[in-house]
């Protein structure tokens, strides 16, 4: 069962804004995978490409580990 994604709107006092949002999974600590975004969704977007990634690459270390 996938946990919860649980957003979190950051706004930094900077002017760039493409990092106002921040997306994460429910129980993760803070180093775990994070998202961020210019918007909500744009920070839940980039948490599930981040996590997919993470995979792709825990995959490609089993498979040269064989």
């Amino acid at each position: 069962m996938s946990r919860n994604i649980i957003t979190e709107y950051v706004h930094p006092p900077i002017p760039y804004r493409c990092n106002d949002w921040r997306a994460t999974r429910e129980g993760d600590d803070e180093d775990y995978i994070v998202g961020w975004g210019a918007t909500e969704q744009e920070a839940i977007d980039d948490l599930i490409a981040e996590e997919a990634a993470a995979q792709d690459e825990r995959a490609s270390i089993v498979a040269g580990g064989r």
